[in-house]
């Protein structure tokens, strides 16, 4: 049995890309979400299917450097309560370190809208990223890639630092370039 904190890469059925369910696994979320995060990112479907590199692209603004960099994408984001079973801070903390700009593991990347004055709590990180850091070694290598999405992530997160888009601090922690 696989455990929640424990997920297998989500690894397209066919290699055109990933389906609305398997992108539904790969972002945590559900299906009823799926299609706000498409409209959101403005990811473009191929016959029902979706390109991890656009995914990538659009959403996480990198694209993978290595072939283990790449399969460190495929990885199923992790939600507030993974990381914080893996750093051992309370989701409240990690959420008010988020707004503040001070987590050292990295704003991830919100997938939701503000609504109002209401945050979005779909925010998400790459669980190697996470594991890496917490483990004082090198992250996966990735290309950071300027897209043209109109999404703004910097609405809920006021730190410079974020408004450089959702996986800056992660791919900088190692001092690989960032693009």
């Amino acid at each position: 049995m696989v455990h929640a904190y424990n997920l297998p890469p989500v690894v397209p059925a066919v290699p055109v890309g990933l389906t609305r369910s398997e992108l539904g696994t790969w972002l945590g979320i559900g299906k009823n979400e799926v299609g706000k995060v498409i409209a959101r990112f403005g990811l473009v479907s191929l016959e029902g299917y979706f390109p991890e590199r656009d995914i990538w692209e659009k959403i996480l603004e990198v694209q993978p450097t290595t072939d283990t960099a790449a399969w460190a994408l495929r990885e199923p984001l992790a939600d507030v309560h993974w990381v914080a079973w893996m750093t051992g801070k309370r989701p409240s903390t990690i959420r008010n370190k988020v707004r503040a700009g001070t987590f050292d593991y990295g704003a991830g990347v919100q997938l939701g809208a503000r609504t109002g004055t209401v945050n979005a709590r779909l925010r998400r990180w790459n669980r190697e990223c996470i594991r890496a850091r917490r483990e004082g070694r090198a992250e996966p290598e990735f290309m950071r890639v300027e897209t043209d999405a109109q999404v703004d992530n910097a609405a809920e997160t006021p730190s410079e630092a974020m408004k450089t888009g959702p996986f800056a601090a992660i791919a900088t922690l190692g001092g690989h370039p960032s693009g």
